[in-house]
């Protein structure tokens, strides 16, 4: 267990240091730097990830973490800089998956995507449910992952303020028993991304995890509560 922010999580990552051995990374085009100064939102360094793809139809490139079980129930939460692109782009930023060398099975999964012209912040699960953000910016992420059920996306600003909260039914018949951070399949465009504080709750699924120094998160935790009732009532 460890203490981010004053909340109580099963696994937190700073990428301040070299990754220890619960961690895997995939990454056949070296478009990772686990530990990178320019990508840090808090601290000396953050996670990196370019999006250029130099073999044909791109390559996996990703960094995986086992809970060690499968979890019907976990939140987790993360600090991502949009990157400012003059064209289009789409990819998996964190996915829970049965495998963490797999990104196609999943419960849930947060896509960045700019379309059209506008960035949006994507939840994934049987369906998709977008937030609009802008580029250039830093925004920290929060997700409570429910297999086969409602899960939620927050996304907050850096003035801790809620951007927007959306639901999503989770990805039926899988389980939320490993976490991943990166993409499958980049695409050749030389734009960096960066992440920092990747935390997660299996134990509790506390949601919402913030990055930032907080006595209670009452104000949003409606959607686990809801969760938790209809459980109650069905049991």
């Amino acid at each position: 267990m460890a203490t981010f922010h004053g909340q109580t999580v099963d696994m937190h990552e700073d990428f301040e240091d070299a990754l220890d051995g619960s961690w895997t990374e995939t990454d056949n085009d070296n478009n990772i730097d686990p530990s990178a100064a320019a990508a840090a939102y808090a601290g000396s360094a953050g996670m990196l990830l370019n999006l250029n793809g130099d073999e044909a139809g791109g390559e996996d490139a990703f960094l995986g973490y086992t809970t060690g079980a499968n979890r019907t129930l976990m939140s987790y939460g993360f600090w991502v800089y949009v990157a400012t692109s003059a064209s289009d782009y789409l990819f998996d930023a964190v996915a829970h998956a049965r495998d963490q060398t797999s990104m196609g099975v999943f419960t849930t999964k947060v896509y960045l995507q700019r379309t059209g012209g506008v960035y949006k912040i994507r939840i994934r699960g049987t369906g998709f449910a977008d937030i609009t953000v802008s580029s250039g910016t830093w925004y920290w992420v929060t997700v409570l992952s429910v297999t086969d059920d409602t899960s939620t996306l927050n996304v907050y600003g850096t003035d801790t303020v809620l951007v927007d909260s959306v639901n999503e039914t989770g990805g039926s018949g899988t389980t939320n028993d490993a976490i991943t951070l990166g993409i499958d399949t980049p695409t050749d465009q030389d734009l960096d991304f960066y992440f920092d504080d990747l935390v997660a709750d299996w134990t509790d699924a506390t949601f919402p995890l913030l990055g930032w120094e907080t006595g209670a998160a009452a104000a949003n935790i409606r959607p686990r509560i809801m969760y938790l009732n209809r459980k109650r009532r069905t049991t």
